[in-house]
């Protein structure tokens, strides 16, 4: 509830809870200040939770097709908002547990984006560490007639030089 006053108090609009995990929660909602956005995902969490690392993944200078793309960081001092492309569709979780059926044309160009956004993230040198079907996200596009799959949360992403690192430093104890 106090995520929710947050953002009315922010001037959101919220329209009802996208999801809930272990660094906030995140919600459906519109800005009369920020119309440019259109309907946004908003993530709210603990300031000392927030890892810059997130947003620099996917930041609006950053756009990759396969990606929820952030939008805006509001940093306060004791809870962040991150602002994020609403992706207008199902998760590939929730898809699998209503027990859709999808040809395998579809679940071919399912794996393929998948792999391809996983491709360029790692081309960047970042490891995701949290691909499960809850944070692969279905979207489409306004005024397009295709759904893409959006890889999300990258509250857990690290730099592959940095973990190599670490992995080398416990090898030689």
């Amino acid at each position: 509830m106090e995520e929710l006053q947050l953002l009315q108090k922010e001037g959101f609009q919220v329209f009802k809870t996208l999801g809930q995990g272990s660094f906030g929660k995140v919600f459906l909602a519109y800005n009369q200040g920020l119309t440019f956005l259109g309907l946004i995902a908003a993530k709210v969490m603990r300031s000392e939770q927030f890892d810059t690392n997130e947003w620099n993944v996917s930041s609006k200078d950053n756009v990759i097709p396969f990606i929820v793309q952030f939008k805006l960081v509001k940093q306060g001092p004791e809870y962040t908002i991150i602002l994020l492309e609403f992706c207008n569709f199902k998760s590939i979780d929730s898809i699998i547990k209503q027990n859709y059926q999808l040809s395998p044309g579809t679940l071919r160009a399912i794996a393929k984006q998948l792999f391809e956004g996983l491709r360029i993230i790692h081309s960047k040198g970042l490891i995701h560490r949290d691909i499960k079907g809850e944070n692969l996200m279905m979207h489409c596009p306004p005024g397009s007639n295709r759904v893409i799959v959006k890889i999300a949360d990258f509250g857990l992403v690290k730099d592959q030089g940095a973990l190599q690192q670490t992995m080398l430093m416990s090898a030689k104890g």
